[in-house]
């Protein structure tokens, strides 16, 4: 029999279906995903800290892991790296009412598939979370190499077109970066 509810801090152990950690202190606001998760069949484990997040790696094997950046208790960017040290076939998804770029950016660097601000749509977040057809579901969102190209143009802007110190700003090397401007030229 499948367990279809989520008790906070607790986690079900059924075998068999795909486990889910939301890692939130505040995952009312995610409600409808988690709802949908368990109808869905999914085994979702709330945690409200990241005391409760590392005690559950501990325990059980998970397939996806749902992440704020905020908490009181911790960092949740060693949590990112955590989840992804101990379960490396875990797609780590961070989603926050905190989500700048430069946190987006540490949240990939520690290990998270992706970053969403909150609030998102559930399906969405749901997409973005399972990997199932985000690009073709939401083909007016920008895409993220869009956002890129645009970020690495705003910093050539600012160096007054030097690539050399765009490159440094960028921590990038100075040849990968002229291969990347010649390519968004031809474009």
């Amino acid at each position: 029999m499948v367990k279809r509810r989520t008790i906070a801090g607790r986690c079900p152990t059924q075998i068999g279906l795909a486990a889910v950690l939301i890692a939130d202190p505040n995952f009312e606001e995610i409600a409808s995903v988690i709802e949908w998760l368990v109808a869905a069949g999914y085994r979702a484990c709330t945690v409200r800290t990241i005391a409760q997040a590392k005690q559950a790696l501990r325990k059980q094997r998970f397939d996806f892991a749902l992440v704020e950046l905020h908490f009181g208790d911790g960092d949740p960017f060693a949590l990112i790296r955590m989840i992804a040290e101990l379960q490396p076939r875990c797609r780590i998804v961070a989603c926050s009412r905190f989500c700048t770029i430069a946190s987006a950016i540490a949240a990939v660097k520690a290990g998270a598939a992706d970053a969403l601000p909150k609030p998102q749509t559930a399906d969405i977040l749901l997409r973005v979370l399972l990997g199932i057809g985000f690009e073709a579901a939401f083909p007016e969102l920008v895409c993220s190499r869009d956002i890129r190209q645009d970020h690495i143009m705003a910093v050539l802007d600012v160096c007054g077109q030097n690539v050399s110190k765009a490159a440094k700003l960028l921590k990038l090397n100075r040849r990968t970066l002229q291969r990347m401007r010649r390519r968004s030229q031809q474009d």
